[in-house]
């Protein structure tokens, strides 16, 4: 079940880009990010913290990939 808003939810990331174009259509570009749509699904907005250098961000997963977990 996807989480529910606001919900803090711990994972890692990794970043790469493999092509220009995400699956929603729109160029990669920053603040897009990929997500497994069963748990955040294409549209959700997402606030990430970096612990190594203590900053947050704001996302907007608009990809897929092809091996998000």
């Amino acid at each position: 079940a996807p989480p529910s808003p606001g919900a803090r939810v711990a994972f890692t990331a990794t970043a790469y880009c493999r092509g220009m174009t995400t699956s929603s259509g729109i160029s990669a570009q920053s603040g897009v990010t990929a997500a497994d749509p069963t748990l955040l699904p294409v549209g959700s907005i997402v606030e990430l913290f970096f612990n190594d250098t203590a900053t947050t961000e704001i996302y907007t997963v608009l990809d897929t990939g092809p091996a998000v977990q």
